[in-house]
């Protein structure tokens, strides 16, 4: 979140909406992980079979749309709603053939893990002035 710094009086206020919106468009980092393992695991079969078992892989791929919107609603906490369609999202991304999926899925994970930083960092306490 964008910090505004008033000079004359020397109060910061969160500037609300500025900045990208990591937060809703990042996947989490297991998640990533698990779709781009998979995805590279289905191209090595599409390339072993000759592209023969592509309906095959269309179904793994469909397949992993559930565990990837439950990673996203229980380890990220998207509502449901989010979650299934960043499941859906995966699973489609999964499914595509060539490197595209995969790529878009590791921009996501990072963007995912960015926003995992933004919120530790909102929940650690403000120490400035503190006394110990």
């Amino acid at each position: 979140m964008n910090i505004a710094h008033t000079p004359e009086t020397g109060i910061q206020t969160p500037v609300p909406g500025a900045g990208w919106r990591t937060d809703s468009w990042g996947l989490h980092p297991l998640a990533s992980a698990f779709l781009v393992i998979a995805d590279l695991l289905l191209a090595g079969n599409e390339l072993a079979t000759g592209s023969a078992l592509v309906v095959l892989s269309l179904l793994i791929a469909f397949t992993l749309i559930v565990p990837c919107a439950m990673v996203q609603k229980y380890a990220f906490g998207d509502p449901w709603g989010v979650a299934l369609t960043k499941g859906v999202m995966g699973g489609l991304l999964t499914g595509v053939q060539g490197p595209f999926g995969s790529a878009v899925t590791i921009a996501l994970g990072v963007m995912g893990v960015l926003a995992l930083r933004r919120r530790s960092r909102a929940q650690q306490p403000d120490v400035i002035g503190a006394e110990t």
